[in-house]
């Protein structure tokens, strides 16, 4: 039965949705202010914590009860506000606000406006205020002072403030004007008056303040208020008139005049208003001008910026859930929110920068029920459909009615779980029956390779006093009583002898989960002994027939020998000679191959080639010298390998006999070794005859023999090639040839390259 997905995978498109879903929705609400009610307090609270501290050199010259109760019904004669302006005159003060409508002249005296005019002038430090006025049916207007007060004035300045949604004023556009934002705010030009506006203005900008017909602003700043009303210094505008203040009290200092009186000024709910007691809008000037003088001006996040901003947070929480449990989960929210707090009031005091959190504060807590209701679900059908799985296994796995009844589904698969987990429990005792009933030995163990399972004849194996000793114990630590045969090549399977002398083959073997991992090993132990008593008894055999069968051909061959020259027939001779010769050749090779074939790779040791590569090229050298034919050696190298000595001298002595046999007298027989990657390439070449392309992919098979033409005729049994091929396959590697007829060939031994051993290997 196909596994069904992982779990993950399965939650990963519900993730995706939800979290797509939930920065979508972080995204709008930023962009549409959706929660801009919440985000306002918030602005408000984080605010509130570090408000700037009012300057000394701030003054404001307030219209108050008590001024109007001295100086009588407003509106006051414009000579009382000149004399006002001559005092701040001789007081030197460093600019002066008069926060006053002077759009209209003063039809109770006719020196009244000139008066007025020449205090401005003389003062030559003061701001007067420009008004927009509108109504429905008409576009708005500048309402500007009299052009003898505007000429006189030092500047002028708009004293609009932005109103929010929620009625409060929070900020102020420090450039606007019909048609273009050429004017500043009266802070503004107050600061410029006095030689202490910024460089750069602040501020979100207006793309669209150019040249046009509407009211035109500019430079959108919000600001902290430094208190409730009443924090800026205040002195009575009767007062200032005077002789209560000393001589010079305003020098060096802002002055701004306006109306604080109640019915009297603009005023204005704020922040700090406590209490629901409005500002007058000359104090909100006085807090601009703070604002702008200490760069403590805040400007807002555009909309685009809100909108790619506010995702942020509900992203990161969302991919943290994939990883935490439901616990770490709820931590996170905890700790992403206060980041996001933290964030948002270190960006608002030192960036400068108000970005509003309600949105993605409100979509993360939403993200934790959302995603732990998401997830629990997953888990009900995961259960579901592990369970229906159960159901369907074969056996005994197959779970059967859940007893009892639970009117909560969770409770429902809980409980069907438990019946599952019982089954298995079984499962388990029929695995550990089944391994006791074993012919041979058996170990299960973990991942870390510590038994779990075994069987009494592993017990009697490993001389325990039964299988529950062994349980717990480390594999490795119990393998230490056996003794390998030697150290194993293939760590899987290898050879150990017991201490009473029976000979072991241990096989071990992977257990893998139904996810492919690893989980742990199986270990067999079967006896052999018997096994190798054959395969001795075998060796015996062949010895033996190797013995019968090659003396006697080599007692002819010596008769013959010791006859030459004698009344027999030459001729005769030579043919017994022949025959015993090509009967002793083929005894051998038959022994070899035998040999070759049934050698256990596993018992190889460590040789040197080049030496076998010497002992063979000696071996040959005595036929080579009776042909004429000479034998160059290439092999001064040190070539480390696996193998056999006796079983590569001879495929080395076949190559290179059969070299010095199918090749001309007086030629040369090269023998090299030299290292091509990850082998070894012992290579005979010759100048013999050759061997035709046709014939090649045949050489190597047994009894094949080829003639080249223009070849002297010659005797072989067709072996010697076989055994190469065949030495060269049971050490790893493998034999080739190329020739070219009339040109000589080139014998390949490929073998690998001795390496470390990649696998551990059981203790000794």
């Amino acid at each position: 039965m196909t596994p069904p997905a992982r779990p993950w995978l399965r939650l990963l498109p519900e993730w995706a949705a939800l979290t797509l879903l939930l920065t979508t929705a972080a995204a709008v609400s930023a962009q549409q202010q959706w929660l801009w009610r919440l985000d306002l307090a918030l602005y408000d609270a984080a605010l509130s914590s570090a408000r700037p501290l009012p300057p000394d050199d701030v003054v404001i010259v307030a219209i108050d009860e008590t001024s109007l109760a001295t100086l009588g019904r407003w509106p006051w004669a414009r000579e009382v506000h000149a004399a006002l302006l001559d005092r701040l005159t001789r007081d030197g003060a460093r600019a002066v606000g008069l926060d006053l409508i002077l759009s209209e002249p003063d039809l109770r005296s006719g020196n009244a406006d000139t008066a007025l005019a020449e205090a401005l002038r003389r003062n030559g430090r003061a701001v007067l205020p420009v008004l927009m006025e509108h109504d429905r049916e008409s576009a708005p207007v500048e309402t500007r002072p009299l052009p003898g007060f505007a000429v006189s004035a030092a500047s002028v300045g708009h004293i609009h403030l932005e109103l929010d949604r929620d009625g409060i004023a929070r900020s102020a556009f420090l450039r606007e004007g019909h048609g273009t934002a050429r004017h500043p705010h009266f802070a503004l030009a107050l600061l410029q008056v006095a030689g202490e506006a910024p460089a750069v203005l602040p501020g979100l900008r207006n793309p669209n303040a150019g040249p046009s017909s509407d009211w035109m602003r500019d430079h959108w700043v919000h600001f902290p208020f430094s208190g409730p009303p009443g924090t800026f210094r205040q002195v009575s505008y009767a007062e200032a008139l005077g002789e209560k203040l000393p001589q010079g009290f305003f020098r060096d200092r802002i002055v701004l005049i306006g109306a604080t009186a109640a019915g009297l000024g603009d005023v204005y709910p704020t922040p700090v208003s406590g209490q629901g007691i409005p500002m007058s809008g000359v104090e909100v000037s006085a807090n601009l001008l703070n604002a702008l003088r200490e760069g403590r001006t805040l400007a807002p996040l555009p909309e685009a910026a809100r909108a790619w901003l506010a995702p942020l947070p509900v992203l990161v929480v969302m991919v943290g859930y994939l990883g935490l449990s439901a616990r770490r989960g709820l931590l996170l929210t905890a700790a992403a929110l206060a980041v996001l707090v933290a964030t948002v009031v270190g960006l608002l005091h030192w960036g400068r920068l108000w970005f509003p959190p309600a949105s993605s504060a409100l979509c993360m807590l939403a993200a934790y029920p959302l995603w732990s209701w998401r997830r629990l679900e997953a888990a009900q059908r995961h259960l579901d459909g592990e369970l229906n799985r159960l159901r369907l296994e074969p056996g005994l796995l197959s779970p059967g009615p859940v007893p009892g009844f639970a009117a909560d589904p969770l409770e429902q698969r809980m409980e069907a779980v438990r019946v599952a987990t019982e089954q298995l429990r079984d499962l388990r005792r029929l695995l550990s029956d089944t391994l006791d009933g074993l012919p041979e030995a058996a170990l299960v163990a973990d991942a870390e390779g510590r038994v779990v399972l075994a069987n009494p004849r592993a017990a009697q194996y490993l001389c325990a006093e039964d299988a529950g000793a062994l349980v717990g114990k480390p594999l490795e630590q119990l393998l230490a009583s056996l003794a390998p045969v030697e150290t194993p090549s293939d760590a899987d399977h290898w050879e150990a002898v017991h201490p009473t002398g029976r000979e072991l083959l241990l096989s071990r073997a992977p257990l893998r989960a139904a996810g492919g991992g690893t989980v742990g090993s199986i270990l067999s132990m079967v006896d052999i002994s018997a096994l190798k008593g054959a395969q001795r008894k075998r060796d015996e055999l062949l010895g033996y027939v190797s013995h019968d069968l090659r003396s006697p051909q080599a007692s002819i061959l010596a008769l013959v020998q010791a006859q030459g020259g004698g009344p027999a027939d030459p001729a005769t001779l030579t043919r017994i000679e022949a025959f015993a010769q090509r009967t002793l050749a083929l005894a051998g090779n038959l022994v070899e191959l035998s040999r070759a074939e049934a050698k256990d790779p596993r018992h190889f040791t460590e040789v040197d080639l080049a030496g076998v590569a010497h002992d063979a090229a000696d071996e040959i050298w005595p036929q080579a010298q009776a042909k004429g034919i000479r034998v160059e050696r290439d092999v001064d190298v040190e070539a480390p390998a696996r193998g056999d000595p006796h079983l590569l001298r001879r495929a080395l002595v076949n190559l290179l006999g059969n070299a010095v046999k199918y090749s001309p007298a007086g030629t040369s027989v090269c023998l090299a070794l030299a290292r091509d990657g990850d082998e070894w390439n012992l290579s005979v070449t010759d100048e013999g005859y050759g061997i035709a392309p046709e014939d090649l992919p045949q050489v190597f098979e047994r009894h094949r023999r080829f003639r080249t033409p223009g070849q002297p005729p010659s005797e072989g049994s067709g072996l010697g090639l076989a055994l190469v091929r065949t030495v060269a396959e049971k050490h790893g590697g493998r034999a080739a040839v190329t020739s070219t007829p009339g040109r000589g060939s080139r014998f390949e031994l490929r073998l690998p390259v001795l390496r470390p051993p990649t696998h551990a290997s059981p203790p000794e």
